[in-house]
């Protein structure tokens, strides 16, 4: 067995070498310092297990020592490693492990003083410089020749500042990563000419009454070659003299000065390693200070070839200049974009005005696949959403409760959007979104002029999640919702989604359908969710709706937490009510599918007579789908197996 006084140094520890420090801003690896290579030191461990053959083998040869001392140093060095920089699962090394394990024997003592990896982290801030200032230089001492991480909340008297800078500088050759928060300038330019040829990532925040620094210059010696991660806070920009092209993210925030804009593209346009921008300024500002030359064009672009993921954070809303700031990037790359409101606690989201993202998938706050770009807004402007993007290739639009515009700006949005093909509004109060669109007012003639005005000739699938009225909403006695669905012309409709709706409202809805049926040659999907109100089956009574007559061509008809046994009536024949028609036809002969679920009312013995009379008049259902109650009633769930093609689904949760 290896001598355990000798310095240990593992491969785990030289992949370790190449980690970005995860700072607080998230910039480089978002979990721990070295997340990205724990699996790799992992797999390195049970190689080195696999290849000891320890099966069968004696643990202690000599009786006398614990089992651990069979283990090489190699492998117990990965274990303090993994130990030190994973245990507590927090932004920071486990300092207290690394105490502890070398307070458990002379074996381990040695173990950890000679790891170099365990020693690499130097955090300093008010709370413990006094007493680091003394360990320090030992800890530099142990940590050899390994990369450097270094983190300094720099709010402390300048003669400690400058005696803890004395003691790094020395060491400049192999800081890795360099984070310094400091109220005052005096630090920066301790390293103005620190020569840092391996930093990685860097990250300056400065706060004073001036709100602002400007930077030594050269900073770091002017030369940063292997720099990929740069985070600044209320630090000037215009007065860098590093290229920016090389880096991987880049995050700027507060009130430094930008450049104009000749020089902010000689200095960041075209590169093709900048994948992930975040920004958190004064938009208004900024363009000032980009845009001030004459002869610059409000339309100039800034080209960011390599750029996939955009971070924007605001204390003003999404406002008409945050849009110009985010279009002053021209990203074709672009896979996401989100717009979040700021707060003022560290390291926590504020509330998401926007998102868009470029990859096929699944949109945020509704379960339908997407089946390409999406947009999702919430409580924002639909008009400004859709103009920070690029809107003729979005597939899904998702509405939140927004800010919507004039009539004619709705009708420029939607016809910028080519491809659209899903439309999902969450949380819709009809009456107050049409106050909004319609400036002139909720009177006949406007509705009239404004209906079918907003078409969507791509539109395949509506989603419709209303808002719950309450009494004291002053708009409840009138409701708009087929008011609203009737903007829209949709030629290619062919899956309606309703979720939340009133007795009140279906009636308003099935009516307009009634009466416009012909505008829908293709809708035959209909989905309905969460109608708490019982619908009326008498064609006299208050309230009737004839659902098949709103829908005629439906194929596919799904119920969930909906009193099913009243839309289930229209399956059964119906008394001819043209003289053209044959007697006892059925309704939507076409229809293939019925989905029932989380309905504990539903009447099995309907449901038999349903399909009996389908199966009679050669319209039998081809599929349904049952949750699990069905299956209780065995004689029932055998007999409707026998005749139908059943499938089990599970009761989705009752939101979207």
């Amino acid at each position: 067995m290896k001598d355990f006084i000798l310095p240990v140094s593992t491969p785990f520890s030289q992949s370790n070498a190449l980690s970005t420090l995860s700072t607080p801003n998230r910039l480089g690896n978002p979990s721990h310092y070295f997340d990205s290579s724990h699996q790799a030191g992992v797999a390195q461990l049970h190689d080195c297990y696999s290849q000891l053959h320890w099966e069968g083998q004696d643990y202690t040869p000599l009786g006398l020592l614990s089992p651990i001392h069979s283990i090489p140093n190699e492998i117990l060095a990965l274990i303090v490693e993994l130990g030190y920089f994973e245990c507590n699962g927090g932004p920071s090394p486990d300092t207290a492990f690394r105490s502890l394990l070398s307070q458990i024997s002379r074996k381990f003592r040695q173990l950890v003083l000679h790891t170099p990896s365990v020693w690499s982290v130097i955090q300093l801030s008010p709370r413990n410089i006094v007493a680091e200032m003394d360990r320090l230089p030992v800890y530099l001492a142990r940590s050899k020749d390994y990369p450097l991480d270094i983190q300094m909340n720099c709010f402390w008297p300048e003669h400690l500042m400058d005696f803890a800078i004395d003691l790094l500088v020395p060491h400049s050759k192999r800081w890795r990563s360099l984070s310094i928060t400091s109220a005052h300038e005096h630090i920066f330019s301790l390293i103005q000419h620190t020569p840092v040829p391996l930093l990685d990532s860097l990250h300056l925040c400065h706060y004073s009454n001036q709100r602002r620094v400007t930077l030594p210059s050269p900073m770091l010696g002017g030369h940063l070659p292997k720099l990929s991660n740069l985070s600044i806070r209320n630090v000037d920009l215009e007065n860098l003299e590093f290229s920016l092209r090389n880096l991987q993210t880049l995050e700027i925030r507060g009130y430094g000065i930008w450049p104009k804009f000749s020089q902010l593209n000689n200095v960041l346009a075209n590169s093709q390693t900048l994948e992930r921008l975040i920004l958190h300024v004064k938009p208004g500002d900024v363009l000032e200070q980009v845009l001030q030359e004459p002869t610059e064009s409000r339309d100039a672009q800034i080209l960011l070839p390599g750029l996939r993921n955009f971070e924007v954070h605001t204390s003003e809303w999404l406002s008409t200049k945050l849009t110009a700031l985010i279009n002053l990037f021209a990203c074709p790359k672009l896979q996401s974009l989100v717009v979040r409101e700021s707060t003022s606690t560290p390291n926590q989201f504020g509330h998401t005005l926007m998102t868009y993202t470029s990859d096929t998938g699944t949109s945020p706050n509704f379960l339908l696949p997407s089946s390409g770009p999406t947009l999702s807004v919430w409580s924002a402007s639909l008009y400004l959403s859709c103009s920070s993007i690029p809107s003729t290739s979005l597939t899904t639009l998702e509405l939140r409760d927004v800010t919507w515009p004039l009539l004619s700006l709705m009708k420029t949005t939607f016809a910028s959007l080519k491809k659209l093909q899903t439309l999902v509004l969450l949380k819709l109060k009809p009456t107050e979104a049409l106050l909004q669109i319609l400036a002139a007012g909720l009177d006949g003639s406007s509705m009239s002029e404004a209906s079918s005005s907003v078409t969507i000739p791509t539109l395949t699938s509506l989603v419709i999640e209303f808002e719950p009225s309450s009494n004291s909403n002053v708009f409840a006695s009138k409701d708009r919702t087929a008011a609203f669905i009737q903007l829209f012309s949709l030629p290619r409709l062919s899956s309606l989604i309703l979720r939340n709706l009133s007795g009140l409202q279906w009636m308003d809805v099935t009516t307009s359908f009634r009466y416009r049926a012909s505008q829908y040659p293709a809708l035959t999907s209909l989905s309905l969710k969460d109608m708490t109100d019982i619908i009326a089956i008498d064609p006299s009574a208050s309230g009737y709706s004839n659902t098949a007559e709103a829908f005629p061509l439906l194929q596919h008809l799904s119920l969930t937490r909906v009193h099913s046994n009243s839309f289930m009536q229209h399956l059964l024949p119906q008394p001819a009510s043209l003289p053209s028609q044959p007697a006892n036809s059925c309704a939507w002969p076409d229809l293939r599918t019925l989905l029932i679920c989380g309905d504990p009312n539903v009447s099995r013995p309907l449901l038999h007579r349903i399909i009996t009379a389908r199966e009679c008049t050669g319209m039998p259902l081809k599929k349904l789908y049952l949750d699990s109650q069905f299956p209780k009633n065995l004689d029932s769930w055998d007999w409707i197996r026998e005749h139908v093609d059943v499938e089990l689904v599970v009761l989705p949760a009752p939101s979207l």
